[in-house]
């Protein structure tokens, strides 16, 4: 029996618009139709003058996330409850590898940081997830772990090229390994690319002249430290063929490097997140200039126009949000010391409207891309396709209604992410969501949360379902 009719929208299916009902049974989409019959049960929307799109992903967050002595406020519930009203039907997290682990028995401590992370949001997500392996120990034990977080439904392994103070950064010589692994089990890497070498001989610099302060931040980290990286973790996953992901590029070089890669052939995917799109360096000269510090750093406005021309014209494949809940008496911990600041911005509830608004409805990227980065692209990276990411018969019903003509101030103070700032306050962005389903559940209606926690699921990946992106890699 029907459980839930979509009436009148605008319908995207792949890079159609269609105007049709969207047919909803048991969490699935049973079909498309041009007037779908009603029954006495049936939850009814109507989408008159609006668009049904797929429901956004979101690849990127850290939700309830330790950064040295500071943990974020948030929860899986609120997190993804926020998620939901910012028409997220779909997160990705972290399960990140401990050196010194008490719950690591004979299979190790990758398995067991994934086992830990899941039963910390089982019970809470309102909203289905996933769940990525940060890798931080270069010893044996890891490399011979990865198979079995592979079958618990980890599709993607991450490494850090930097942050060796942290003692999560990634030496080459574990990258050749895992890159080497990675290409043996068919799975992607993802690489959060950033030079420690270059990195850490401007802050020493940069420490001994008293150049601390939050303009100077984008100085120490230059583009040169993403771009050097990222040349070289590319160089090293065509030696090994491993497909990668570098997350959340910045820098025109860095994409440039990116462009030919993918022209040679190379599976070679890259994520941005909105902070690079509608943001610039002129933050760091605020008061609170502190607020926008985040790594890789906020660029000047040539390397901004060079990512949403990498969004148009597919170089960039996926957006994710990097959310991190920091408040501003944590931002503020490090005073006028940018060294000292948590690094890091919230954003998971604004995603998916600003890049809606500033993309879209500007003109920069057409609704299709738009939603090909958002939805699509993720879910055949990581082997979900088509039971998400797409409208389609079958796939789960994992929706937003976007009401086109709605305009927004964003301002913290009306959004729940467990913060009390959003490095885009007073941004406009017309477009917003009105109603999110997540699998046939009405988690938002009319903007207003009606969600439980823990009715999200876990959703396992698949391992090299991400030849879909592209048929030049399916005969591979």
């Amino acid at each position: 029996m029907t459980d839930l009719v979509i009436k009148g929208g605008h319908v995207l299916v792949g890079d159609t618009l269609l105007e049709t009902d969207v047919v909803v049974t048991d969490g699935r989409i049973e079909a498309l139709h041009d007037d779908a019959p009603l029954n006495g049960s049936a939850e009814v929307i109507d989408a008159r003058g609006k668009y049904v799109l797929p429901g956004a992903i979101d690849p990127h967050t850290h939700i309830h996330w330790p950064y040295l002595d500071i943990t974020t406020k948030d929860t899986f519930f609120t997190a993804t409850r926020a998620a939901a009203l910012g028409g997220i039907t779909m997160i990705v997290d972290w399960a990140v590898q401990k050196r010194e682990d008490p719950d690591a028995g004979p299979e190790g401590s990758l398995l067991a940081a994934f086992r830990r992370r899941r039963a910390e949001i089982d019970g809470q997500s309102v909203v289905d997830y996933a769940l990525h392996s940060t890798l931080t120990v270069p010893d044996e034990t890891t490399l011979a772990s990865i198979p079995g977080v592979l079958e618990q439904g980890v599709s993607l392994l991450k490494l850090y090229m930097t942050y060796r103070k942290r003692g999560i950064m990634t030496d080459d010589g574990l990258l050749w390994d895992v890159l080497n692994e990675a290409a043996h089990l068919d799975t992607i890497v993802g690489i959060h690319a950033e030079n420690a070498a270059i990195h850490e001989h401007k802050e020493r610099q940069f420490r001994a002249r008293g150049q601390t302060t939050p303009v100077e931040w984008g100085r120490h980290k230059a583009p040169i430290v993403e771009s050097e990286a990222v040349h070289r973790a590319i160089y090293l996953a065509e030696k090994t063929g491993a497909p990668i992901l570098l997350r959340h590029i910045s820098t025109a070089d860095a994409l440039e490097f990116i462009r030919q890669a993918r022209q040679r052939g190379a599976p070679i995917f890259a994520e941005t997140c909105p902070q690079y799109l509608v943001l610039d360096e002129s933050a760091f000269e605020r008061p609170d200039g502190y607020c926008f510090i985040c790594s890789p750093p906020i660029r000047g406005a040539a390397d901004r126009e060079a990512v949403w021309r990498a969004l148009a014209d597919g170089t960039i494949a996926i957006l994710g949000s990097d959310h991190i809940a920091f408040s501003v008496a944590d931002k503020a911990s490090g005073g006028e010391n940018a060294l000292a600041t948590p690094s890091g911005l919230p954003g998971i509830e604004t995603l998916f409207p600003i890049v809606f608004s500033e993309g879209f409805m500007k003109g920069r990227i057409s609704l299709s891309r738009l939603m090909a980065l958002m939805a699509t692209n993720t879910a055949k990276l990581y082997g979900w396709y088509p039971l998400k990411g797409v409208l389609l018969p079958g796939s789960d019903a994992d929706i937003v209604v976007v009401d086109p003509e709605a305009r927004r101030t964003l301002r913290a103070a009306d959004l729940h992410m467990d913060t009390d700032y959003i490095p885009y306050e007073g941004l406009e962005v017309q477009g917003y969501p009105l109603h999110t389903i997540s699998c046939g559940r009405v988690l938002v209606k009319d903007g207003e949360f009606q969600g439980e926690p823990g009715s999200g699921r876990f959703v396992p990946g698949r391992v090299g379902r991400w030849r879909a992106l592209d048929p030049r890699w399916e005969t591979r």
